[in-house]
């Protein structure tokens, strides 16, 4: 659908962006739509000679190794004219855990490391593929790492975005909707502030009048 709605947009005389290209070529790499994703990703290139960013080569070693290729995933990292983010290694360490390729797997985990020291995320990924294969000493060693230099898991959460602004919702916080009438769904916010932690709760006034669903925590 998002390969079609592109070529109406193209066909249509509206330039694409990188945005665009970004939104695409990410949307091929979920749907494993590896020869689309390549047409797009030399599309880009030659035909609206847009110079490729990060995301665009982190969509394309995604698209790679979603599939299997991981070499192939590898080799725009050591290509590519720009220096590779965590993104990009993040993206093959990722692909080397479903498809369990230690070698790669261990190149990738070594640069994102260095580019985020405090990312928990990129050790337990390392943890993970050590566990899969059946290194469980390895696997422990990564563990002891995380805890000799004093990293922590920051619990899971979302971002939501209020008034221009995106504030932390904390996965332990569920939402009750009550509904006053069959208006739409809307509410009122007000935000509290305790150090660096925002907590979003709802206001309660004129309710009933208004006629809205109101989220409480």
């Amino acid at each position: 659908m998002a390969v079609k709605l592109f070529n109406q947009l193209v066909q249509s005389g509206v330039k694409p962006n990188h945005a665009t290209f970004t939104s695409v070529l990410h949307a091929c790499s979920h749907a494993g739509l590896v020869d689309e994703g390549f047409s797009l990703f030399n599309f880009m290139l030659k035909q609206h000679q847009v110079i490729p960013h990060v995301d665009h080569y982190t969509c394309i070693v995604d698209l790679l190794g979603r599939t299997g290729r991981l070499n192939d995933a590898y080799n725009p990292i050591r290509t590519m004219p720009i220096t590779p983010n965590h993104a990009v290694w993040g993206a093959l360490l990722g692909a080397c855990v479903i498809h369990e390729n230690v070698e790669l797997g261990e190149v990738a985990a070594r640069w994102t490391f260095e580019l985020e020291p405090e990312n928990t995320g990129n050790y337990v990924l390392l943890a993970k593929l050590y566990a899969t294969v059946g290194r469980w000493g390895d696997a422990e060693k990564i563990r002891d790492m995380v805890n000799e230099v004093g990293l922590r898991k920051l619990p899971a959460h979302s971002l939501v975005e209020v008034r221009d602004m995106i504030l932390p919702f904390p996965m332990v916080v569920w939402l009750l909707l009550i509904p006053y009438t069959g208006h739409a769904a809307t509410y009122s916010p007000i935000f509290l502030q305790d150090g660096n932690d925002c907590i979003l709760t709802m206001r309660e006034r004129n309710r009933a009048e208004l006629g809205r669903y109101y989220l409480f925590l």
